[in-house]
């Protein structure tokens, strides 16, 4: 079963084929463009009411409002879809094309931080609106970032109603782990989670206790304790450590670090698409099993894909013409 979960990642090489062609990769940004919009009105949409119990969408009430996936799916992609719109929007010409980007850019980061309830988002967001700003700014981009993150991040929690109460929940929730070892919330739990799949490295650290072990595992550690079945701890790289221990997640690492590498070789757009598909996991995968999850692992496999299917190999030295 975890081997059919990561079996997506199997597919990079057939995605990087199938976009060698310009055109290629142009209409599948499109459609991932067209896609996430959709998924982003659906999501406006949903704290009205008026799409709940549609069959075509995940349950969602003005409590839960998503679009097409769940509040963390939806709140990673549409993050990513507010950098794609931005980085875009720096290769066209069309000042009418750009400034309509940049409104949708706008939108889709006022889903994340007012609408959407996933506070990986938040971060994730973060990562990759301090990532543009640096790249396109440099030395003056931290300071920019750091300015502007703060000015926003003081908007919306002054503003936003929902991501006020998601920011307190969570420094309440997290307060409360530190005084008892109460699972019963939703940082609690997470904490509980990462507890126990310490443990299972440190009793497995060089090969882990083997593929699909997590759930077995995680009841071993915890005999004779009232807790909670977990098929995942809710963080990729300790499932990754206690599966394969060491020796995978240092894999898993050396993965992200070749990507972040190897994408200096692209052309801008590309090398930046690739490096916020790399903050995106690096990030999202500290608090959720992502490359587990089907969605997100073919997401990440598709991207990748994408974006390097314009590397080519370096010059050797000493080539002549």
């Amino acid at each position: 079963r975890y081997w059919a979960k990561y079996i997506d990642l199997a597919f990079i090489p057939l995605f990087i084929a199938t976009f060698r062609a310009r055109s290629t990769r142009e209409h599948a940004l499109k459609a991932l463009g067209g896609a996430l919009f959709a998924s982003l009105v659906v999501s406006f949409f949903s704290p009205t009411g008026l799409i709940y119990g549609n069959p075509l969408v995940p349950p969602n009430s003005p409590a839960y409002p998503v679009g097409f996936k769940y509040s963390i799916t939806q709140s990673l992609l549409i993050a990513f879809g507010s950098f794609l719109c931005i980085v875009y929007a720096r290769e066209i010409a069309s000042r009418a094309w750009r400034l309509t980007l940049y409104v949708v850019s706008a939108l889709a980061v006022f889903n994340v931080l007012a609408i959407v309830i996933s506070r990986t988002g938040y971060l994730v967001l973060a990562g990759l609106l301090a990532y543009f700003f640096i790249v396109q700014f440099r030395w003056r981009g931290v300071v920019i970032a750091a300015m502007g993150g703060s000015l926003l991040f003081a908007a919306a929690f002054f503003a936003s109603t929902t991501f006020h109460e998601r920011i307190s929940t969570a420094i309440t929730e997290f307060t409360a782990t530190q005084q008892s070892d109460d699972t019963n919330t939703s940082i609690g739990a997470r904490m509980a989670y990462w507890r126990s799949g310490v443990k299972i490295v440190g009793e497995h650290p060089l090969f882990g206790a083997g593929t699909g072990s997590f759930p077995a595992a995680y009841n071993e550690v915890n005999a004779g304790r009232h807790v909670d079945e977990s098929a995942n701890p809710h963080n990729e790289y300790l499932l990754i450590a206690a599966q394969t221990g060491m020796i995978g997640l240092a894999a898993l690492l050396y993965l992200f670090y070749t990507q972040w590498r190897l994408a200096a070789r692209l052309e801008p757009f590309y090398r930046d698409l690739a490096r916020g598909l790399v903050i995106t996991f690096v990030i999202g995968c500290m608090f959720n099993s992502l490359l587990l999850d089907h969605t997100e692992g073919l997401f990440f496999a598709w991207m990748t894909g994408l974006c390097f299917a314009t590397l080519r190999p370096p010059e050797e030295s000493g080539r002549t013409a």
